[in-house]
């Protein structure tokens, strides 16, 4: 596929080209006039001898009707294979040729070997084709499976990061909270207010005269505990943490 050409050509900086030609009585003596050709007698490429077994071809028919799924196939091989390229290079930050193997891309392709054990050469061409589209697609369920589980971790860490390193707003209290500070009674409960360092004053000037409306009556009703507010009990850039007691009917 071409997505598989553009990487070996960053990772090696040269054009690979796959080539098929007839032969007449052998595939050596054909090989031997490609080298001479191009390689001895011209230095036009470097050459390499890509092994395909003999495979079990069929009718003319059954392999006009595989030309058409060829087709769909490299397209659909191809774009799962970018998807690799760009979760590595999200993972890494580096935008470096993937290895197969544990060989880069040109080692492999120039060193390919076909896997008998997974594609036995027993198969029809058909039968191979359908198993290394339905290992491509289970690679590819693979990678989205994956990916989930990294996302939700990335989020998991993130909101862990936020409770320890964020501000009053994101991070967990429990650090800064004494049992003293938390009353919980039948009839009353403490609430913890992050409040910006600015409107300090402000706070404990005003918190007494917070006022909710409850049901049909004309008067606003004092849902907090007079002179109840303790803080700060921390500071960070940002904001101050104060407790205020409320009556539990009005929570």
């Amino acid at each position: 596929g071409s997505a598989f050409s553009s990487r070996l050509e960053k990772s090696a900086m040269t054009d690979y080209w796959i080539v098929t030609a007839p032969y007449d009585r052998t595939a050596e003596i054909e090989w031997a006039k490609l080298e001479q050709k191009t390689r001895r007698d011209n230095d036009l490429s470097v050459n390499y001898r890509f092994k395909i077994p003999d495979l079990r071809v069929g009718t003319m028919d059954q392999l006009y009707a595989l030309a058409d799924d060829f087709v769909k196939i490299d397209l659909t091989v191809e774009s799962i294979f970018r998807k690799f390229d760009r979760q590595l290079i999200d993972l890494t930050g580096k935008d470096e040729p993937p290895q197969i193997d544990g060989k880069p891309l040109d080692a492999y392709v120039t060193n390919f070997k076909w896997d008998e054990q997974k594609f036995p050469i027993t198969r029809s061409l058909r039968e191979l084709t359908d198993r290394i589209n339905n290992e491509v697609q289970g690679l590819d369920e693979g990678l989205k499976k994956r990916t989930g589980e990294y996302s939700s971790i990335k989020n998991q860490l993130a909101a862990l990061q936020r409770r320890d390193q964020g501000n009053l707003l994101v991070r967990d209290l429990t650090p800064f909270v004494r049992e003293e500070h938390d009353v919980q009674t039948e009839s009353l409960t403490t609430l913890y207010v992050a409040v910006p360092r600015f409107s300090t004053k402000e706070w404990l000037a005003k918190y007494e005269g917070l006022t909710v409306t409850v049901g049909d009556r004309p008067e606003a009703v004092h849902y907090t505990v007079p002179r109840s507010s303790q803080g700060p009990l921390h500071e960070d850039s940002e904001y101050a943490l104060f407790t205020v007691v409320l009556f539990r009917r009005f929570v």
